[in-house]
């Protein structure tokens, strides 16, 4: 089977047996094919084992039962149990929208967070962009990352709010400079395919770079395909 060849590993071909028009232009077309901006961009507290958090005792429908703690009902736990019923499936969505809509209800913001990507995914109940971008937009407000990553998205592409690139791209940054992987991966497609913005191959290169520090796939990859662009100026005109 013959696999295919990464960005940069093709450019260095390119650049050793093509004219440097030609194996350039090439390059930018192999850049464009980076994926879309992905909708519902994560969940607050995955990555986290059981044991990161206190143990509460609920049923499937997260109802808390009788003899948990007064701590079980701090919205940090009640998101960490919440997290624990939805890796179940379908037989825990009932149980963790409880759950995250208890927590949100105290103005918890990764609470808020979840809450908008149960309703972005549909998960539990009906799909609702409207109501993901309103809890989206109450936790981003509080600075809390993955919101402040699904809601740039939204204003960038106009799904659920009205399209305002310019703020989208805002809270990307935000995001980004909180040091969120995918926000960064998601500004250096933006910058180096010009398709919201002028194209920017140094600002495309920095956001790269930003999310290979942070462990993002193909961000190194990705990052070393543009720095053989010829210059690589600023802006190309």
């Amino acid at each position: 089977m013959i696999k295919p060849m990464s960005s940069y590993i093709l450019a260095d071909t390119l650049s050793e047996k093509m004219p440097s028009a030609i194996a350039t232009g090439l390059l930018l077309a192999c850049l464009l094919l980076l994926p879309h901006i992905a909708p519902a961009c994560g969940w607050w507290g995955d990555g986290e084992s059981d044991a990161d958090g206190e143990a509460v005792t609920v049923d499937s429908k997260g109802r808390i039962l009788k003899g948990a703690t007064a701590a079980a009902n701090s919205p940090e736990v009640l998101v960490r149990q919440a997290n624990h019923l939805r890796r179940f499936g379908a037989s825990g969505y009932a149980g963790a929208l409880r759950l995250y809509r208890q927590a949100a209800a105290s103005g918890y913001a990764p609470a808020q967070n979840n809450l908008g990507e149960m309703y972005e995914r549909g998960l539990g109940v009906l799909a609702d962009i409207d109501k993901a971008a309103h809890w989206y937009l109450l936790a981003a407000r509080q600075g809390e990352a993955h919101a402040q990553h699904s809601l740039g998205n939204m204003l960038i592409a106009g799904r659920g709010v009205k399209q305002d690139i310019t703020e989208g791209i805002n809270w990307l940054k935000k995001s980004a400079r909180a040091g969120h992987a995918s926000a960064c991966a998601d500004l250096a497609r933006i910058y180096a395919k010009g398709q919201y913005l002028q194209r920017d191959n140094k600002q495309a290169i920095h956001w790269w770079r930003q999310a290979e520090r942070l462990g993002y796939p193909e961000a190194k990859t990705q990052r070393q395909a543009l720095e053989l662009l010829p210059q690589h100026p600023a802006t190309d005109n």
